[in-house]
């Protein structure tokens, strides 16, 4: 196959990122609220309240924000990863999986730095107070003003953990994409996305609860990613590490099939367009 130009690479995973985003938002804003919180509320409820207390629009809190940041996230995780799985094969001569590892962990460590303080805003806005964070602008400004530019880079160590994630869902898409389990090129990146999503997902959804209570916290409850697992632990026991994976389940796959056949749809479309 003929490799990629970045510019389409570009362009497919911020199209297929916000295509994502906007579909499987309401099931975010609840996932959100249930890392942050630690209470053992079903899913269904916890979107019945908040949409009974303020509306159906909260459902989509941190939309703009989340939409930003992934459409950047993606917009610059695929040709990163590309580019690096490229020169990890064919410079160090490292084997598919190998490269496959390493450029998922050099893109995801490069991209959770870069894209940090819109996650931030995006958890301060669907988990805390609608007043003191009612638009991405105003969050922004409110976070800058009391806690400084180091205020956006809160949960940043507990991101880079979470690289892991890409670490194991990248290498594992691709190894499941290129066996046959059916005769449908469609249905095998379904098929591949799901399975990998699934099983990233599971293995390091905790780094997920510690970084959301780490950029909503206003204080200096936690002095660093061990103080805030020693104390989120002591608050719930490990149990409290898995608050909201139900919600995580049901939004990250669909959002992580759309992702990635959206992607490969539009990159595909790219360059028949280009090459003519």
């Amino acid at each position: 196959m003929r490799k990629r130009r970045n510019s389409t690479d570009m362009l497919a995973g911020a199209v297929s990122g916000a295509v994502a985003t906007g579909v499987t938002m309401p099931l975010d804003v609840v996932k959100t609220v249930l890392q942050q919180s630690g209470a053992k509320t079903k899913t269904a409820a916890v979107l019945k309240d908040i949409v009974s207390r303020e509306g159906y629009k909260a459902a989509f809190k941190g939309l703009g924000p989340s939409l930003v940041g992934i459409a950047s996230q993606w917009a610059f995780y695929f040709p990163i990863y590309n580019w690096c799985k490229h020169q990890a094969s064919s410079t160090v001569s490292m084997g598919n999986t190998s490269a496959s590892i390493t450029a998922a962990l050099a893109a995801g460590s490069i991209v959770s730095v870069v894209t940090n303080p819109v996650w931030v805003v995006k958890a301060r806005m669907q988990a805390l107070s609608r007043e003191v964070y009612p638009s991405m602008t105003k969050a922004l400004s409110e976070i800058v003003k009391t806690e400084k530019v180091r205020g956006l880079f809160k949960g940043l160590s507990a991101s880079v953990v979470g690289v892991s994630h890409v670490g194991i869902q990248f290498p594992l898409y691709e190894y499941l994409k290129r066996v046959d389990l059916t005769q449908s090129t469609t249905a095998n990146v379904v098929m591949a996305s799901t399975l990998s999503k699934v099983v990233a997902s599971v293995a390091t959804y905790p780094h997920e609860v510690l970084r959301t209570r780490m950029q909503c916290q206003t204080d200096a409850k936690f002095k660093g990613m061990k103080d805030a697992f020693v104390k989120i632990k002591a608050s719930g026991g490990y149990g409290v590490f898995y608050r909201g994976v139900f919600a995580n389940m049901v939004r990250s796959v669909p959002a992580c099939v759309i992702t990635f056949g959206v992607y490969e749809m539009v990159a595909q479309g790219l360059d028949d367009l280009i090459t003519g």
